[in-house]
Formats: C-alpha cells, structure tokens, sequence
C-alpha cells in the first residue's frame, strides 16, 4: 500500500518504519524540514504532502496533555492538520482513508470526519473512509513496539475503513483488534 504519515515525531517516525517495514511505500510529511531532509533516502519526503499519492494517511501529530479526568488541553495541531487534509480530500477523486494516531479523548475522531465532510463537501463512508489506531508507544523503545506490538487495534467508521488500515500491517503476526472508533480511543485511557 502507499501510505503517508503525517508528524514525524515519535509516534510518526516509528509508525513509518514499521509500515516501510511490513512492506508498504511510505510518504512522510513534518513541519521539522529538517527531519524530512534527513529521512529522504528512506522515504518519499515531502514538504506539501498530496493525498492524492496514497491510499491512506496516518495523523501522527501532538494533541496536547491530559490530566486524569481526560481533560484536553490542546487540540490546535490535530485540527489545522485536518482542516489541510480537507482541503485536499475536495479535489481527491479516490477513496482515502485517514487514520487518526494521536491519543485524542473519545468522539474526537468522528468530530474530525464530520470537519473533513465540512470542508470537503464529501461523505465519510462513502467517499471517505475514517478510522483510529491508538498507540502504545514508548519513546525509548518506539521502533521496537511498533513491530511487537501488545496490541493492534483499529478503530474504524467502517468495515472498508478498518480493513484498509489491516491491510497496511499485513504482516504482524498478533492479532487486530477491531473496535469502534469510540473503543479504541477510550483504549488509550484505561
């Protein structure tokens, strides 16, 4: 599959890796030009990532601090970045699906897909697919827990929205979990 990664931080540059990995063309996109100037060799680096090069984007961006109750604190990267995407998804003639990799509280994700329809002008489901794959990272041992994972769960507005993002981890031999978008992001907290 030809999948971007948008944030190349450490939840980005380990979720890159590990799909370049499992075999997958990887695009990557940061505002850091730096690390994209770094990583070329690896992956197809691009300052002004285009959906229309792949067939799924993995949101990896900061979305703030949580206190215990869950309280968000700032949403504000998370949100520019959908607003971009949108703009793109209104000229994007394929089916994409955006993953959402960011720990965000629950019903954040389906906030996002019904930003994407706003701007886009477009039906999630049915021209667009949404779903939401949390992260149990560490940053000492990102790499490593990506490709040996305890878990793998997806969170999907669909059926297609699911499988499409199964597909991009063919090769992990552990079992996916797939939940609803609402699930897998409550996973984050327990």
């Amino acid at each position: 599959m030809k999948l971007g990664i948008v944030g190349f931080g450490v939840v980005g540059s380990a979720t890159a890796k590990g799909l370049k990995q499992f075999g997958n063309e990887v695009y990557i996109t940061d505002t850091d030009r730096k690390k994209l100037e770094e990583n070329e060799d690896n992956f197809h680096a691009r300052k002004n990532y285009n959906i229309a090069e792949t067939d799924a984007t993995f949101v990896c961006v900061p979305t703030g601090k949580y206190d215990k109750r869950g309280s968000r604190i700032n949403d504000f990267y998370i949100n520019s970045v959908f607003d971009k995407l949108g703009e793109q998804l209104r000229k994007n003639e394929r089916y994409h699906v955006f993953v959402v990799r960011s720990t965000v509280l629950p019903g954040m994700t389906r906030e996002l897909g019904k930003k994407l329809e706003e701007i886009s002008g477009k039906k999630l489901g049915e021209d667009f697919g949404l779903a939401m794959n949390p992260e149990f990272l560490r940053a000492f041992n990102n790499e490593q827990d990506f490709v040996n994972p305890k878990a793998t769960i997806i969170g999907g507005y669909n059926e297609r929205s699911r499988e499409t993002v199964a597909k991009a981890y063919k090769t992990i031999e552990k079992t996916i979990n797939f939940r609803a978008l609402e699930e897998a992001e409550e996973i984050k907290f327990l």
